[in-house]
């Protein structure tokens, strides 16, 4: 049940990074926005929800190894990099955009696996003194 709430939160996210780039758009319209354009935009969502993901099972597997939280920088990092000589400003916005969603993921990551661990250490403990 939590891994559901947490891949439903990746769908918000990365529902928040298209707005983000609508915006962004919107603001500083293209001159000659095609169709790969568009395309490229919304794949980088689909590459923002892997990367998400990653963060996630980097978490639940791997949470002492805080190392693997770079991984999916470095796969936002290496998508939007292809794209600075197509349009050089809007990468880099995009780039950044993609590196405050998936920190403030990670963040509520870490805080969620904090609390969630002083709640069970409370029960054990609770256990512990009923027990003696």
């Amino acid at each position: 049940m939590r891994v559901i709430l947490l891949i439903i939160l990746n769908i918000i996210i990365c529902v928040i990074f298209l707005l983000g780039i609508d915006l962004i758009n919107w603001v500083c319209p293209l001159a000659k926005q095609d169709v790969a354009i568009g395309i490229t935009f919304r794949f980088g969502a689909v590459v923002l929800f892997v990367s998400l993901l990653i963060v996630l099972l980097i978490n639940l597997i791997l949470s002492r190894r805080k190392i693997y939280f770079f991984i999916p920088y470095l796969i936002c990092f290496a998508y939007w990099i292809s794209g600075v000589q197509a349009m050089p400003y809007r990468s880099w916005a995009y780039m950044f955009l993609s590196f405050i969603l998936i920190g403030a993921y990670e963040w509520f990551l870490i805080r969620y696996n904090k609390r969630d661990n002083q709640f069970s250490d409370s029960k054990s403990m609770e256990k512990i003194d009923k027990d003696t």
